[in-house]
């Protein structure tokens, strides 16, 4: 078993809402083969984000940022994550598919401001392409569910960086966030 750790301390905007995260944390976790192909990950984490408005941010923006209950808040939470490679080479793949799954579960007898549980899985498909190249596809899916304490603040019972979002740098590129 190998020992994976970091600590990060990061700083982003996001997107329209003029919402800056500072966030700082911790990880441990190890690695562990699970078959000539699968790998799984598992993972101890704690995160302290801490949300401001971006100064340049309009009106309605900051009074709503105002009236809610965004504060610094911690999230400890316990991940599994499972892989299933299949390419025929990870780097430039020209066949094969790659399945992966992750599992999180935040709060609850772990401790924090956040409870929530986060599930997600993708598939990485390549062919090769009758005209010449790589035909690649992918599709993902995910859900997140407050639970405990933090469903009685309804959707902002899920912390912010934590929610899906379709659309922006990571998902459909196409879209706003």
């Amino acid at each position: 078993l190998r020992l994976d750790s970091s600590v990060y301390l990061a700083k982003e905007t996001r997107g329209e809402s003029g919402l800056n995260l500072m966030s700082r944390g911790l990880s441990v976790g190890t690695r562990f083969a699970g078959g000539p192909r699968v790998s799984n990950v598992v993972e101890a984490r704690i995160e302290e984000v801490d949300p401001s408005l971006h100064p340049d941010a309009k009106a309605p923006l900051r009074t709503s940022f105002e009236d809610s209950d965004l504060r610094p808040r911690d999230t400890r939470s316990l991940g599994w994550s499972f892989q299933n490679e299949g390419r025929d080479d990870p780097l430039r793949p020209r066949r094969g598919a790659t399945q992966t799954m992750r599992l999180e579960v935040a709060g609850g007898p772990l401790g924090g401001d956040n409870s929530f549980v986060k599930v997600s899985a993708s598939w990485q498909g390549y062919r090769p392409f009758p005209l010449g190249g790589v035909l690649a596809m992918r599709a993902s899916a995910g859900t997140v569910r407050p639970y405990a304490g933090s469903r009685a603040r309804g959707a902002d019972g899920v912390p912010y960086q934590e929610r899906f979002f379709a659309g922006g740098a990571t998902t459909v590129r196409g879209y706003l966030e």
